[in-house]
């Protein structure tokens, strides 16, 4: 018998990444470098953040905005107005994969993945 194809074929691509600075002791907080990032994915994908309705990054850690960027820094410091879908994940492959699965399955239409640290 033969295996199903994945549904979610040929329906999910990556359109835009971006860095932040990197290096040691930066003047910027980890937060911000993630903002910078995300900012500069969503320009390269063509988007604007009133676009990006799911959202997909680590979980929560100390000090949100100066050692780590959670769910909720991110939605502040970028102003996303409408969330349809979420998740906060312990590894960038999860983060990844579940941001697929929603695509894939139109829980949402543009995500935002970021990984910090």
């Amino acid at each position: 018998m033969a295996e199903r194809p994945w549904e979610g074929k040929n329906k999910v691509a990556i359109v835009g990444i971006g860095f932040s600075k990197i290096g040691r002791m930066l003047e910027r907080p980890l937060g911000a470098l993630a903002v910078d990032a995300s900012l500069a994915a969503i320009a390269d994908a063509g988007l604007t953040v009133p676009d990006i309705d799911g959202l997909a990054g680590p979980e929560n850690g100390n000090n949100p905005g100066i050692a780590s960027a959670p769910l909720v820094w991110m939605v502040e410091g970028l102003g996303v107005e409408r969330v349809n879908w979420w998740n906060q994940s312990g590894n960038m492959s999860a983060t990844f994969g579940s941001a697929i699965n929603a695509l894939a399955n139109n829980n949402c239409d543009y995500v935002l993945a970021w990984g910090a640290s």
